[in-house]
């Protein structure tokens, strides 16, 4: 959304309060879905929309001078650490430092978990490239020519060697690329809830609430059993990002079993609208828990969180 559309939108939709998140990854993996959302467009937000918006800001934890840009904006008016989104495990010391400065600067963190992934890409062969061009040119003369006998017995025998070719190539030159997860270790996340206690973090992306889609498929009910389920118990300082698509489908599973889980931890459940074009608000108004949770899931506990 430019300006204009985020106004309206804020408008349209009667929003007392939104937060707008960063993603700062310097050194994307190739093929990687990254899109650079940087500080500044949020800081023209506030200045434009005032007391409306809300920033958060999660700076490249592997650049050398990643505390001095959150500090800045820190000064500047953004209240959290958010989205955390890097090809990092949380033992490593570039979060373990982020998590720290921000602990010092009382910035709540909001960080996306992920596992590990792998693409795959045909690599350049310059002979045969060469010839598949070559005979990509003959086949198009053949193909506008004027049909006779011999024309369609070379035309069947150059898109078979085409084919051949093509079939070579991918299966010698064929490169598969590893990409580190986002924040995957989930022992880490532990270590870090147990080590700042005060400080509020905020889960959220595939890896945070699949294992709560995967569970609602066979129970009714959340277990400590999960892993996620028993942070969440465990960690008065561990919340829940209800966004995107993952936790759409986590929620859209066993509607019984998400009622249960919102009412359970009614308390540490933020509505958010990153992918919004799911009905997430439909779907949350539709399970069994009353008015006041309702609350406490779309505003009240944004309030309590940040708004002093």
């Amino acid at each position: 959304m430019d300006l204009a559309s985020l106004r309206n939108y804020i408008e349209k939709s009667h929003l007392k309060k939104v937060w707008l998140l960063t993603w700062e990854e310097n050194t994307p993996s190739p093929k990687s879905s990254y899109q650079n959302l940087p500080p500044e467009c949020i800081y023209e937000a506030m200045n434009l929309l005032g007391d409306s918006v809300i920033g958060f800001y999660a700076p490249d934890p592997g650049e050398s001078n990643f505390a001095e840009r959150l500090e800045l904006w820190k000064s500047k008016g953004f209240k959290g650490c958010g989205e955390l989104k890097v090809r990092c495990k949380w033992a490593s010391e570039q979060v373990k430092s982020i998590v720290s400065l921000s602990n010092s600067l009382e910035m709540p963190v909001l960080f996306h978990m992920e596992a590990a992934s792998k693409t795959q890409t045909v690599e350049d062969s310059l002979i045969l490239d060469r010839a598949i061009k070559i005979l990509s040119k003959i086949n198009y003369r053949l193909h506008i020519s004027r049909q006779n006998r011999l024309n369609i017995s070379l035309k069947v025998m150059i898109q078979n060697t085409l084919r051949s070719l093509t079939s070579t190539k991918t299966r010698f030159k064929t490169k598969t690329h590893l990409h580190d997860g986002y924040l995957d270790d989930i022992s880490g996340l532990e270590t870090a809830l147990k080590k700042y206690p005060s400080l509020k973090f905020i889960g959220h992306g595939p890896d945070f609430w699949r294992p709560i889609q995967e569970e609602a498929k066979s129970r009714n009910t959340p277990s400590k059993n999960n892993r996620i389920i028993r942070l969440l118990s465990d960690y008065e300082n561990l919340h829940a990002d209800l966004s995107a698509r993952s936790g759409y489908y986590a929620m859209n599973q066993n509607h019984t079993y998400s009622s249960v889980f919102l009412n359970l931890f009614q308390e540490k459940i933020l509505y958010g609208t990153d992918n919004f074009d799911l009905g997430l608000e439909n779907l949350v108004n539709n399970f069994f828990i009353d008015e006041s949770t309702k609350q406490k899931i779309f505003f009240r506990n944004a309030e309590r969180f940040f708004i002093s």
